[in-house]
Order: C-alpha cells, then structure tokens, then sequence
C-alpha cells in the first residue's frame, strides 16, 4: 500500500521550487536563528518547471543571482541569472537570462575567484566530471576550461581553502546521492585530485549532501548539508567541522534551518548561500493538480498510517 501511495503522490504532486533572499547573518545561519517568513521570492513562477540553486556573483559593480533554471519539456536544468539594480535592491524578475545551456542538465553554479578571474563549478554529473569554467568579457559568456574529476558523477559540488589545501566535497550520483559524501584535495586546482582516504567520509541521509558553501565563522568551519530524510531538500543542517585531512574527517551538527515560517514555500530547503547581510535561499512546494486530488491522497496516507 505504502508504494502506490508513493506513486500516486508522484503522479499528483508537482515539486515546485523556487530562489529568495532574506536578511540573514552568518550568525543567524550557525545559530539556526533565520526568519523564513522575510523571504522575498524572486522569479515568477515557471508554469512547466522550477529554479533552485542560489548563487551570488558580482562583476563591474554589477550585482547577479545565478541559479538552475529546470526546464520540465526536456527534463533538464541549465545556468540562468537574473540582475539586481544598481542600488542591489531586490525585486520580483519577470524572467531570466540564460548564461550556459547544454545537452546535459546542470545545476548548482558554485563561483570563486582566482586571479581576478570569475570561474563557476556548475553540476555536469551526467557528463560523469567536475569541470570548472571560466568567464568571459560577459556573465553570458563562459567557457569550460578545466576538469577537476574525471570519472565521477559528482553531485553539489563545494570548494574551499583550508590549512594550505583545496577541498572538492560532492556526492556521488549513482551511490547515495542524498547520503554518502565524497572528499578530494590537491594543493593547485588544475593538479591532480586526490580522494580522502575514508571515502565516503559520511554516510548520513540527514546531513551529508552539500547545500551550499562552506563558510568560516567566528574562525570556525560550517558546513551547509542537506536533510533528505522523508523528502528530497526537506531542511537544511548546519555542521561544524571539527577535524579535516587528508586522513581524517569530523563534524557536528550546530543548528537545523527549516522553511516553515514562509508564506508560500514550506516544504521543504535545500541550498544557501550568502550575499553580503543578505541569505539566498531556495524553497519547494507542491504544485500542479495537487489541489483536485488532495483530500483523497491525504486521506489514503491517512488509512496505509494505520496499516
């Protein structure tokens, strides 16, 4: 009973996410101390798909949030954005601009800098890589020009510098995607990846895929994970890292940030990231035909409950 109420729920229920952002301090974020119901939500609503995936970039004094933008008539994401105005003040988009589209879907635009130059790390595990790519003399113009992983279909990739090495943490796609994470270090980008030598370094459906960057506070390590436990993007967990190496990895949970206190998208939370005293954020709800079929489903959940 329990799988065709899975299969009907799919069948009526319609993810539906989309991008906001919220005044929200790195502080507030570790302290779990966020108020979902300030969120102000960005995009317009797509009538056959959704955006995710937050991303802040800035270039020339020009402000940008970048996303995935997921296209429900081909099933896959690619890279969009959207441009705040000269003040960064924040306001609905009637639409966004694609800065790269391919074959494959993509997802997850995670940006640093090096050299004074902007390079993006979008999720391509259907080309089974991570590669990084470069921009050009605009934020539409970027040219893959590096591959970190080979042969690995990495999920959610998140870089970042600590004590000397760069860290590649991700999951794998085609083992616990939700639930195992990956580690890798190299000491130059564009040299060889190394895998941790306790990979997976966590196997933990509550708390192990990345939501967003690592970021240091109070000269602490955090570390944004997803909680997929019931649901994909359910919450996200706020995890200290207490000991990282090449050998050795170890991290607690600090806070937990759920999305109930939003108007609109409630159920459920899977990436953030900063911008300034401002939190991006992404939030799901259900959509679609739901709204006909609802009380049947709720009451057939309500029977295989007490089965």
């Amino acid at each position: 009973m329990k799988e065709v109420y899975l299969k009907l729920k799919n069948k009526l229920w319609i993810e539906q996410w989309n991008v906001g952002v919220l005044k929200a301090s790195k502080k507030d974020v570790v302290r779990g101390e966020v108020n979902f119901s300030k969120a102000k939500w960005l995009l317009n609503e797509k009538k056959n798909g959704f955006y995710a995936d937050p991303f802040y970039l800035s270039v020339n004094n020009k402000h940008y949030i970048f996303f995935e933008e997921f296209e429900g008539e081909n099933q896959k994401g690619k890279i969009s954005y959207v441009e705040l105005s000269s003040d960064s003040k924040i306001t609905v988009a009637s639409e966004s601009k694609t800065a790269i589209e391919k074959t494959i879907h993509m997802s997850f635009p995670l940006f640093f800098d090096k050299n004074d130059q902007k390079f993006m790390i979008p999720e391509t595990s259907d080309a089974n890589e991570v590669a990084m790519y470069e921009m050009g003399d605009n934020v539409d113009e970027w040219k893959r020009k590096f591959v970190l992983l080979k042969d690995f279909p990495a999920l959610d990739s998140i870089i970042f510098f600590h004590e000397g090495k760069y860290w590649l943490f991700c999951t794998n796609a085609e083992e616990g995607p939700n639930s195992h994470l990956y580690a890798f270090f190299c000491e130059d980008l564009e040299g060889e990846w190394k895998p941790h030598k306790k990979n997976p370094i966590k196997i933990d459906l509550e708390s192990a895929r990345p939501a967003g960057p690592v970021f240091r506070y109070d000269d602490e390590l955090f570390r944004p994970a997803q909680n997929c436990q019931g649901t994909y993007g359910k919450e996200i967990v706020i995890n200290k890292i207490k000991k990282l190496t090449p050998d050795e990895f170890s991290e607690e949970k600090v806070s937990v940030l759920s999305p109930f206190g939003s108007k609109k998208y409630t159920k459920g939370i899977h990436t953030i990231s900063f911008f300034g005293e401002h939190l991006l954020i992404d939030g799901k709800r259900f959509a679609g035909i739901k709204k006909y079929f609802y009380p049947i489903v709720a009451m057939l959940k309500k029977v295989i409950s007490k089965k």
